[in-house]
């Protein structure tokens, strides 16, 4: 499609654009949610923008450490061109909760609830950097022919002429469509008082990632007893996500009982 565009003599990569579009529309739909999770409007957008940094460097991190084993060689130029290229995003959610977790010990404030408020935008967000990744040509689909099939002349990692599986699209359409419910549910203080933003969101993401996977046609992301690397780390998302609504349904008991 177009992974970059030029503005006067600069190139600009319409990826990183989205990335930085996505963040900023993230910022601006979380505020509304603040009151929801008890927690102050400033407090959420510094512990979102804590996230995002922790989920930059962690992503980009995992990418470099699941590429290593394809690599030729340790050149420094091999290790430069990862760095230029690519993230994982189970690495860069890893990071955002570390980042989000850093922000609240510093400035000693509640973990969980301000990790829900970040948590609450991170479809939208995530939904800006698919079709990022659309534009770019990376994490592309399955070769296919059928209705919607994609072909892209001049991406510099999809192939190129051939018939491909809009993947990175249905991930982004679906992101959409979690975030959508997330407004419907989240915007009663009394229900995010009574259900992990967070759990409830590794839940769904861990299903819709699991089984996107089946139609991603990129080979960099491992294969272990016929799964791949993400479809593990979605079970193992699946596993926290329902600790995590276990969790808050518990503490709630308690607290009717006494």
């Amino acid at each position: 499609m177009y992974p970059a565009i030029q503005l006067g003599g600069v190139t600009i990569s319409v990826y990183a654009l989205l990335i930085v579009a996505g963040i900023a529309a993230g910022c601006i739909a979380m505020r509304p949610f603040a009151a929801s999770f008890g927690i102050e409007k400033e407090d959420a957008l510094y512990a979102t923008l804590f996230g995002a940094i922790g989920a930059a460097l962690c992503g980009k991190l995992a990418y470099v450490l699941v590429s290593l084993p394809g690599a030729k060689d340790l050149s420094m130029e091999t290790l430069a061109e990862f760095f230029q290229h690519g993230y994982v995003y189970y690495g860069g959610l890893a990071g955002a909760v570390l980042g989000v977790w850093i922000y609240c010990r510093a400035f000693r404030l509640a973990f969980l609830p301000h990790l829900d408020g970040t948590v609450v935008a991170l479809p939208l967000i995530h939904a800006f950097g698919r079709v990022g990744c659309f534009f770019a040509g990376c994490c592309y689909g399955v070769r296919y022919d059928g209705p919607l099939a994609v072909t892209f002349r001049n991406s510099p990692v999809a192939p190129n002429g051939v018939g491909l599986f809009p993947v990175q699209l249905l991930e982004a359409a679906l992101n959409l469509g979690l975030f959508a419910c997330f407004c419907a549910v989240f915007r009663s203080r009394d229900r995010a008082g009574r259900v992990s933003c967070t759990g409830l969101y590794l839940c769904a993401y861990a299903v819709i990632r699991f089984f996107v996977e089946f139609l991603r046609g990129d080979t960099a992301r491992g294969l272990w007893l016929g799964l791949s690397t993400s479809q593990w780390c979605s079970v193992a998302a699946l596993a926290a996500g329902l600790w995590l609504l276990l969790r808050r349904r518990k503490t709630d008991a308690g607290s009717s009982m006494q």
